[in-house]
């Protein structure tokens, strides 16, 4: 149908048919908007008398997966019941969709967790979760409509209690995220800290009345000190991170990447200080993809290689707690870790662009300054000798002021322990 919409009418007449169809969709979403607090009531009826609550995590990359402590804390509690459902990804093609998977699996499955995947890759089938699954409670780890199948998008699923926790810190002046319907359905929408709830307020459809302030799940284990995992190939040595973002292409709406800047750089600088020091590679997730479309694939896995196979670095691409905690300082310009990598309170340098500060809210602001910035190569190296003589961080006191102020979740508990208090207490 599209195809004959397309061959068969005037560009002006499709366009305008476009532009019908978008308004058309745009109206309905507002109007479940609109409907939010009566279906919010509805669900809290529905589960009031249960016993035990069945949650489902539904995860198209396990690398943003932000619950594990919140997953934890339900499995020891008799009240509820956590599962993880593996949901197609579907912005980057069938082939990415199935590695996704295959990943997510293989990840989960080192966990021992509960776990289940819509989406069968040798079959083809698609699970149908409403009959096949009894689920009272749907947490996501991503809110936008094309990336999941839409099977399981949140419109599927206005009669369930949904929740949702920002798989990145809310630094970007582009508060337009904020727009999207999708957090204006959800039963609860959880956010790390108060600057985020009043930019919510300002932006959100329904005026953010269905937010609370949590703290930031993902990294309660850096409150921890019970979890630990040797991520490190030489942890005698000094331990850097670099993490580069994705965003060098005219299609991303953010612009912090620097990567096709120094990745050459990097590698040089690596091999110069391996006497001293051992680098983590961890990109941002869709820097591989980014990359298979700008250079191709041979170079592209070559690359990645060289920093999983060097004998004083690694690759990185899942959870980094451990990674953070366990490091002595991160080289990077990865957009959410303005905010995340200050939880660790340790030596930072933000590879600097002169758009920056254009591209950033005042609570991005105010964290970004906690990082000392480099705007050369040689800058990079500045602050590798700095750490390699363990130099007194001079952003120390500014780190601390800002943990105190904007890091630590509120109530004497984690993010975790708050978001359970919270569903227990709206549920009760």
């Amino acid at each position: 149908m599209k195809e004959y919409i397309k061959t068969h009418l005037p560009c002006s007449v499709v366009s305008f048919i476009q532009y019908l169809i978008r308004n058309f969709v745009k109206f309905c979403e507002y109007i479940s908007v609109l409907c939010q607090p009566i279906r919010f009531k509805k669900s809290l009826i529905k589960l009031r008398d249960k016993q035990v609550y069945n949650v489902a995590f539904f995860v198209v990359h396990s690398s943003v997966w932000k619950y594990d402590f919140l997953y934890q804390l339900m499995q020891q509690h008799k009240k509820f019941k956590p599962l993880i459902v593996i949901c197609p990804v579907v912005n980057y093609g069938k082939e990415n969709m199935q590695m996704e998977i295959e990943r997510n699996i293989q990840y989960f499955e080192q966990k021992g967790y509960d776990m289940i995947c819509a989406y069968d890759i040798k079959t083809g089938r698609y699970l149908d979760i409403k009959k096949e699954v009894e689920i009272d409670i749907i947490f996501y780890t991503n809110p936008y409509k094309y990336l999941i199948d839409r099977r399981y998008y949140i419109d599927k699923f206005l009669d369930k209690f949904t929740c949702y926790v920002p798989y990145s810190a809310s630094v970007c002046c582009d508060s337009s995220q904020f727009r999207l319907s999708f957090y204006s359905m959800l039963s609860k929408f959880y956010l790390e800290n108060t600057l985020s709830q009043q930019i919510a307020k300002r932006e959100m459809l329904n005026k953010a009345r269905n937010t609370k302030v949590v703290g930031f799940p993902v990294l309660d284990a850096i409150f921890d000190n019970s979890v630990r995992r040797d991520v490190w190939k030489h942890p005698q040595k000094f331990k850097i991170i670099w993490a580069p973002h994705h965003s060098f292409d005219a299609g991303c709406s953010i612009h912090f990447s620097s990567f096709l800047q120094v990745s050459d750089c990097m590698l040089k600088i690596r091999n110069r200080y391996k006497k001293d020091i051992q680098i983590a590679f961890k990109p941002h997730p869709l820097l591989y993809i980014k990359l298979l479309n700008l250079w191709g694939k041979g170079k592209t896995d070559e690359y990645y290689q060289a920093w999983a196979d060097g004998e004083n670095s690694q690759y990185e691409d899942s959870e980094y707690v451990d990674l953070f905690r366990t490091s002595d300082a991160m080289i990077f310009d990865s957009v959410s870790f303005i905010y995340e990598y200050l939880y660790t309170q340790k030596p930072s340098l933000f590879i600097y662009s002169n758009s920056i500060d254009e591209q950033l809210n005042d609570f991005g602001k105010a964290a970004l300054q906690c990082h000392q910035f480099a705007v050369s190569v040689s800058d990079i190296e500045k602050f590798i000798l700095q750490v390699i003589n363990q130099a007194q961080d001079p952003l120390q006191e500014k780190k601390k002021a800002f943990f105190q102020n904007n890091i630590v979740p509120p109530n004497a508990k984690t993010a975790s322990e708050n978001i359970l208090m919270d569903l227990l207490s709206v549920l009760s």
